[in-house]
């Protein structure tokens, strides 16, 4: 449950400390439910201002109803004395707060104190407002989009996961300043935990304030203000601070961070522990943005990072041409010596059923190296009074192993895992439905996640 009084009373301290240091910009925090209501429903809650009506319009568009920053409308202020060719805005920000998805980030990050992390968000979306203010001022035209009056973050993949970082960095920075001891180091550590562990609904990818650690303790210790020498808001303090971590990071690092979350989740996911995952990320990646993250992310955690002694399991790090070989080299020893059983009895049903068991390992387990399902049924097909050898079966296995094409077993596992991510038990049906469907290169898998479907079973 979220106390909207002590919201309340948080979001209008920072907004008042906003207007200290940025007199043209008016903060609306609403919040919103899943399902129950929509952002437009909050029109008649807008304050009045010059650019009211264009918030209204902002507000009727279909968006998302995730926490960010909804618009940023402007209208001028009145001609500024001695200088006629230059006329102000005023800037109106609506910000965003999705319910469901700040209880449970608040219940991650601050589960003992809440209102440190209303304060927080509060914080976070404020400097979005202000960043973007500050951009449209500065004619930093690639950072955003101008309808009209109506200013958005321009839609690139980059710049969202610099805002989403900055923001963060802006949050803990102000809250440590004004006495909130640890709140820097205490985000770092949630943020990585979070990141190489099992939370539903959340996206570590997108949150990428580790890869700005070391920038952030520079610049804090440099340019901080203690609690004693502050007499009056910090706002535009902490937020040129920002600006300074700002510039030490360069997209590449954001890019790689996207990587190597999205892959730690995959495998958090597939049931691997903190040090398979970063071990795995330090040892086995080429790239070195990675393999730094790892240690951050390991120092951070207090996880010794080792070379991992033959693993078996999915590693997305490794190089995918080394992970198909040992694909390839599992299958083969594993169904050899299956095929020669079942050649030697007279009963191939012995490959179905050890189709229906891998599958099953394959989609609940997450067991995906060595997957050899479709293999193992077209050597089942084969099978007849006429064609009972087993090095000929066998022969048949490898060519059917070798054309089942790797990156879309890969994309079977990258699609239960979306699911489970989002708490959706996935049955094989679903897999049938929503991502084999139609597509050609994917009807090889077919028959065999059609064996489960009379299990009816869920992951």
């Amino acid at each position: 449950m979220i106390d909207h009084a002590k919201t309340d009373h948080i979001f209008h301290e920072i907004r008042r400390s906003v207007a200290v240091d940025f007199p043209n910009l008016t903060l609306n925090y609403i919040f919103v439910k899943n399902g129950e209501d929509s952002v437009s429903d909050h029109v008649k809650a807008l304050p009045d201002h010059k650019a009211k009506d264009l918030m209204i319009i902002a507000m009727q568009k279909p968006i998302s109803n995730k926490t960010n920053l909804l618009a940023l409308t402007y209208k001028p202020n009145t001609i500024i004395p001695f200088i006629p060719l230059y006329r102000d805005n005023s800037y109106l920000a609506t910000l965003i707060i999705n319910e469901e998805q700040h209880t449970r980030e608040r219940d991650f990050f601050y589960p003992e104190e809440p209102e440190k992390y209303d304060r927080f968000i509060g914080l976070a979306l404020a400097w979005e407002a202000i960043h973007l203010m500050q951009a449209h001022k500065q004619k930093e035209e690639a950072i955003f989009d101008d309808e009209d009056g109506i200013l958005t973050y321009a839609k690139i993949k980059t710049l969202r996961l610099r805002n989403a970082m900055l923001r963060e960095c802006f949050a803990c920075m102000y809250m440590e300043q004004e006495g909130e001891t640890g709140a820097v180091q205490r985000h770092l550590r949630r943020s990585c935990e979070i990141t190489v562990s099992q939370h539903m609904h959340t996206t570590p990818e997108n949150r990428p304030f580790p890869i700005a650690i070391d920038a952030t303790r520079l610049v804090f210790r440099a340019l901080r203000k203690y609690e004693e020498d502050i007499d009056g808001p910090i706002v535009k303090h902490t937020y040129n601070m920002v600006k300074e971590i700002d510039s030490t990071c360069e997209d590449l690092n954001l890019r790689q961070w996207f990587i190597f979350a999205k892959y730690a989740q995959e495998m958090a996911w597939s049931e691997r522990n903190k040090h398979e995952i970063l071990s795995s990320a330090a040892y086995s990646s080429d790239d070195p943005y990675i393999r730094t993250t790892a240690y951050i992310v390991a120092e951070t955690l207090n996880s010794n990072l080792t070379p991992l002694n033959n693993p078996q399991f999915f590693n997305p790090y490794d190089d995918k041409d080394k992970t198909h070989r040992m694909h390839l080299k599992k299958a083969q020893a594993l169904y050899k010596p299956v095929i020669e059983e079942a050649a030697q009895l007279g009963k191939p049903e012995i490959l179905i059923k050890h189709a229906i068991e891998q599958t099953k390992s394959f989609i609940y387990h997450h067991d995906i190296i060595g997957w050899a399902a479709p293999a193992l049924i077209k050597a089942n097909n084969s099978y007849s009074d006429q064609n009972t050898d087993p090095t000929k079966l066998y022969e048949i296995f490898l060519l059917s192993l070798k054309e089942l094409n790797w990156t879309e077993v890969y994309k079977i596992h990258a699609f239960i895992i979306s699911k489970q991510r989002m708490n959706i038990y996935v049955t094989p049906e679903m897999i049938l439905e929503e991502h084999i469907g139609n597509n050609n290169e994917r009807q090889i898998f077919k028959e065999a996640i059609k064996l489960l479907t009379h299990d009816n079973g869920e992951i």
